[in-house]
């Protein structure tokens, strides 16, 4: 005889155990049984990777623009969200060689975080927003005398 509330009960520990074992990391804090819920009635090894995003973003999550890291934002605003690993990369102005190479490069590379113009905004703003966004970093980076220099090959 079968035991139909057994039955549901390890169906729906499976598809939890599916979410959490998918690649997708999931945000702190949030477990395969928050996922589950906010998905519409999923059928065992019928869940996505889409479901569990679009899920995530009825949770409030968004991912970063640049990185698999989930986001939360604590307001409506538009625009590519960071991480703070990637909002520190992206800091990096371009800093033109000296020397191109032979092999044709562009005679651009990236230079050292601007860590210290960067850290005042990703420990105030972007923490109470919680994201960094890409257009605020590239402002704060060409606004800094290191960032202007390196961007425009002159002091500000």
């Amino acid at each position: 005889m079968l035991d139909d509330d057994d039955h549901t009960e390890r169906e729906h520990a499976a598809m939890v155990e599916e979410i959490e074992g998918s690649p997708l990391t999931l945000p702190d804090g949030v477990d395969g049984e928050d996922v589950l819920r906010e998905l519409d009635c999923p059928s065992l090894g019928e869940i996505t990777m889409t479901m569990v995003e679009a899920a995530l973003s009825s949770l409030g999550y968004t991912a970063c623009s640049d990185c698999d890291e989930w986001l939360t934002p604590m307001d409506a605003r538009r625009g590519e969200p960071l991480c703070r690993d990637c909002a520190l990369n992206e800091s990096c102005p371009p800093v033109r060689w000296a020397h191109p190479t032979l092999t044709g490069g562009s005679g651009w590379t990236t230079g050292e975080p601007l860590t210290a113009v960067l850290i005042p905004y990703l420990d105030g703003y972007a923490t109470e927003q919680g994201a960094a966004y890409r257009e605020d970093v590239r402002a704060i980076v060409r606004g800094s005398r290191q960032g202007y220099r390196a961007i425009y090959g002159r002091a500000a």
